[in-house]
């Protein structure tokens, strides 16, 4: 006998019922069986159930006042008590006329007017500073009464470079006089 045939006898053969592990099978099954309870939730409704989110309750809108409403209720301020009390008067409706100084005008804001509210014989004199959205062109020399509200105030720098802060109002109308 040849020792190599001994060997090559007690090879390990595979056992004529056992076959590689169904893969495909048992992967069918799986996905069938989740399908199935896929299908019994959404049937039960579980899936569906209503969401219920509570939100907080908003107040009730202030309606917004229209122009009418606001010239009737502008008050007439002179310069001195605007000046003086300024911050008391903010989002305060007013209404003042006056002499317009210079013109600003800016393409991608609202424009402004530096505006003079005393009249002293002809000479205009205590400057506030008004922004205004408007279609409106205005010239220097205009006399304008204006409706708006109190701003705050404003501090910009004169032609010989000093800083004054003067009242700023935010005109909703212009109304030119001359």
């Amino acid at each position: 006998m040849d020792p190599f045939e001994l060997i090559s006898d007690n090879k390990k053969k595979p056992h004529p019922t056992s076959a590689p592990f169904p893969w495909p099978t048992f992967f069918g099954i799986i996905g069938v069986a989740f399908l199935i309870l896929l299908f019994a939730l959404f049937s039960s409704g579980v899936l569906w159930m209503p969401i219920t989110i509570e939100l907080p309750a908003s107040p009730t809108p202030t309606p917004t006042p229209n122009i009418f409403s606001l010239k009737r209720d502008a008050v007439s301020i002179d310069y001195e008590e605007l000046a003086r009390y300024t911050y008391g008067h903010a989002g305060e409706n007013i209404t003042l006329k006056g002499k317009v100084r210079q013109v600003i005008e800016n393409r991608f804001s609202n424009n402004m007017l530096r505006v003079d509210m005393t009249n002293d014989n002809g000479f205009w004199s205590d400057t506030i500073l008004v922004e205004y959205d408007s279609y409106q062109t205005f010239l220097e020399d205009d006399i304008v009464t204006i409706f708006g509200h109190v701003e705050g105030k404003v501090t910009y720098e004169t032609i010989l470079g000093a800083q004054k802060t003067v009242p700023k109002i935010t005109a909703y109308e212009i109304k030119l006089e001359r």
